[in-house]
């Protein structure tokens, strides 16, 4: 329970961009890790490799998933405030975005069904909220 109050945090954070233009972002940690870890081989082959577990990449792919959407509903937002009379632009946004996010919050859980640990599960899209904080009116 605590793991998920702190990537709630995190998430909030993250999306307010507290963690935007931080020193070395971009660039990779440099984190040999501690040989006695006995995961360490198993991370350093992986890393050496470039290989990622299924449940990262799926990660990866719904943040970016996650950000587009998002911003696709933004730039429909934008528009229909340079351009007041064009309401069914924001409509088509709108009914868009439900469909594209309700099958991300599909891919959502089942990624979180197969994250090895709690903590690294991620929200689910609030679908009315999203569209309630874009809405351009």
């Amino acid at each position: 329970m605590f793991d998920r109050v702190i990537e709630r945090l995190l998430e909030a954070a993250r999306a307010e961009g507290k963690f935007d233009n931080l020193p070395g972002q971009g660039r990779p940690l440099h984190l040999d890790g501690d040989e006695n870890d006995p995961e360490w081989a198993a991370q350093r082959l992986l890393k050496n490799n470039d290989a990622r577990p299924p449940w990262l990449e799926e990660d990866l792919a719904l943040r970016d998933a996650v950000e587009e959407v998002r911003g696709d509903l933004a730039r429909a937002a934008a528009y229909v405030r340079a351009h007041p009379t064009e309401t069914a632009v924001w409509q088509r946004a709108v009914e868009r975005f439900h469909a594209r996010a309700a099958e991300l919050n599909r891919r959502i859980r089942d990624y979180n069904l197969s994250t090895p640990l709690d903590r690294l599960q991620r929200p689910r899209i609030a679908i009315e909220a999203e569209i309630a904080k874009a809405r351009p009116l």
